[in-house]
């Protein structure tokens, strides 16, 4: 009987517009929602020391790092307090005060865990890839400037601001931005194609419209390449992806093929046996599959054969080693044979 006493009397007494019941009711939320908040973190940090038990910290660990350090004890309180007093009537400028610091601090947590997380993602990609360290700041930024006025806006109509103008001005804004740096754009779009298709990377020899050289950085607007002949040759990212790129440390062998003449006044016994000479040389090679040689052609001043091997490593100073040799011993064993390499000639005959 005294219980129901007790539970009028709540409901009987008010104090600032509100019942007695009302502020029970608010209290009991306010503690269950600090009671969920309490079971959270405690769960985060009891899978933290399962995930701290291997030898590398995992990308889940420094996630539930960061929700844990998010979830401030600041920021339960204020929530908890702000479920509490959806229960209450407080005055209009109470109300908006306590919302104005409440949704600041969810927003600077949501901004602090958004930002970790994009530097955990950033972070691994760079461990994964490092030659692209140029695009991923600037990814990182990029995603980061994106966030901060996602919340932001958020923010403001979380606090009864009309942002309806804000997000129409930020929009032309960003159409007037876009139309004046569109070359840069379509760079910095052309260098996120690169980045996700990855036709080339760092170090890696290739060939544009006539010059080659090897790739020595990548950046946001334009690719450096030092070529041959010492010269840094520097090209946007949109030329990149608008040409054809030749690139030959993706080869996974390199093809050879060429032809070599000897005289017309070779017997027909040593034509024969000329392939067989060829062939044997190039299978005595290391790193090198031979292909085929064949007597392909009568021409004006020799007999041609055609010579087709396989570098199985596709390095090209190994390419041109191997090359050499091969045309050396080739030479010995013409020289041995009594074999000629003829030089076009021409022949005057003068009658008197």
């Amino acid at each position: 009987m005294a219980f129901d006493d007790f539970i009028d009397y709540l409901e009987d007494n008010e104090f600032l517009d509100n019942t007695g019941m009302d502020y029970l009711v608010g209290s009991a939320i306010f503690a269950l929602s600090v009671f969920i908040f309490i079971i959270i973190k405690l769960s985060i940090k009891r899978q933290q020391k399962i995930l701290l038990r291997t030898v590398e910290i995992s990308r889940g660990e420094q996630i539930l790092n960061l929700v844990n350090k998010s979830i401030s004890w600041l920021l339960v309180g204020l929530t908890s307090l702000y479920f509490a007093l959806t229960t209450l009537t407080i005055p209009a400028n109470y109300e908006m005060n306590v919302l104005l610091v409440i949704f600041a601090v969810i927003s600077i947590s949501a901004l602090r865990f958004f930002f970790g997380l994009i530097d955990v993602g950033i972070d691994y990609q760079k461990s994964q890839d490092e030659t692209s360290v140029h695009i991923l700041n600037f990814f990182r930024l990029f995603l980061r400037t994106l966030i901060l006025v996602i919340i932001f806006i958020w923010f403001l109509s979380n606090i009864g601001l009309n942002v309806n103008s804000l997000v129409a001005g930020f929009g032309i804004l960003g159409l007037a931005v876009a139309f004046s740096l569109q070359n840069v754009f379509s760079d910095i779009f052309a260098s996120l194609t690169i980045f996700l298709d990855k036709p080339f990377e760092l170090g890696d020899r290739i060939e544009i419209e006539g010059d080659s050289g090897n790739v020595e950085s990548i950046g946001i607007r334009s690719t450096k390449i030092r070529t041959s002949q010492g010269e840094l040759l520097i090209v946007s990212n949109k030329e990149l992806t608008d040409t054809r790129i030749r690139n030959f440390k993706k080869m996974d062998q390199r093809r050879i093929a060429f032809k070599i003449g000897v005289g017309v006044n070779t017997p027909a016994a040593k034509l024969k046996a000329i392939p067989g000479m060829i062939e044997k040389i190039i299978k005595g090679m290391k790193h090198i599959r031979f292909d085929r040689v064949f007597f392909v052609k009568i021409a004006d001043f020799s007999f041609d054969y055609e010579i087709v091997y396989y570098v199985e490593i596709p390095d090209y100073l190994t390419y041109l080693n191997a090359h050499q040799s091969i045309n050396l011993q080739i030479l010995e064993a013409f020289e041995k044979e009594k074999i000629t390499i003829p030089y076009p000639t021409q022949e005057v005959i003068v009658k008197k």
